[in-house]
C-alpha cells in the first residue's frame, strides 16, 4: 500500500534534495570574443637603455589594462622577440596563463623586421588561421626604434601583409620617430611610446574593437 506524503512533507523532502545536490555554476560565454594580440618586439642593438625600457613599461601596462578591463573578449597573446633571429618566447597563450618577462636587448645586433615579419606570417597561416573558430583578426603591435636594415625583405613582405591578416596593426616607436614613411606603408598607425600610456592602450585595445574602429 502507497503512502502518499502531504503537500508540506513532499515540499520539505524535495527541498531536502535539493541541497545536497552538487550545485553547479552555470557561466554563459557566448558574448564573449576570442581576440588574439601578436607582440612583435625588437631586441636589437640600437634598443640598448632607455628604448628597451620603455617597451618593458608599455608591455606591463598593455597586460594591466587586458587583465583589468571587461569580459566582452576572451585575450590571447603571443610574445615574439627579434634582432637578426626572431624567437617566440610566448606562443599564443590565454592572458590567464601568462607572465611577461622582462625583456633585454642583445647589443651589437641589427634590426631584420622584414625577416621577423615574415616568420610571422608563416607562423600564424600554420597555427592560427587553421584553427580559427570564428575568431576575430589578431591584432598586430611592434615595438622598435624604426631602424630596420633588411629593408628590401620588409618591402617585399608588407604587400603580403596588406591582404588582410590582422585586424589593426600599429607601431610603437621607442624614441624619436624614423623611417615614417616606410612604417606608414603597412601600418594603421604610427605612435611614439612616449605618448602612450595606459588610457592609450586602454583605447586602442578594447575601445576601439568594441565599436569595431
Amino acid at each position: 500500500m502507497e503512502t502518499k506524503l502531504s503537500d508540506n512533507a513532499e515540499n520539505n523532502t524535495v527541498s531536502s534534495m535539493k541541497n545536497t545536490m552538487p550545485q553547479h555554476r552555470v557561466v554563459d560565454f557566448s558574448s564573449q570574443r576570442k581576440q588574439s594580440i601578436y607582440l612583435l618586439v625588437d631586441i636589437s642593438g640600437s634598443m640598448c637603455g632607455d628604448a628597451i625600457e620603455s617597451v618593458n613599461v608599455s608591455l606591463q601596462s598593455i597586460f594591466s589594462v587586458l587583465k583589468n578591463t571587461d569580459n566582452t573578449f576572451s585575450w590571447y597573446l603571443s610574445l615574439i622577440l627579434f634582432h637578426q633571429t626572431s624567437e617566440e618566447k610566448i606562443p599564443l597563450t590565454a592572458l590567464s596563463d601568462i607572465s611577461i618577462p622582462t625583456i633585454e636587448s642583445v647589443p651589437s645586433t641589427a634590426s631584420f623586421l622584414g625577416t621577423a615579419l615574415q616568420e610571422l606570417l608563416d607562423n600564424i597561416e600554420e597555427n592560427y588561421y587553421s584553427n580559427q573558430d570564428n575568431n576575430n583578426l589578431p591584432l598586430l603591435l611592434i615595438f622598435t626604434d624604426g631602424k630596420l636594415t633588411d629593408i628590401a625583405v620588409f618591402q617585399k613582405v608588407i604587400t603580403q601583409i596588406r591582404n588582410g591578416y590582422f585586424h589593426k596593426i600599429i607601431i610603437c616607436i621607442a624614441g624619436t620617430i624614423i623611417n615614417d614613411y616606410l612604417l606608414k606603408q603597412f601600418a594603421d598607425r604610427v605612435d611614439s611610446l612616449d605618448t602612450m600610456g595606459k588610457m592609450e592602450f586602454q583605447r586602442l585595445l578594447c575601445d576601439d574593437l568594441e565599436y569595431g574602429e
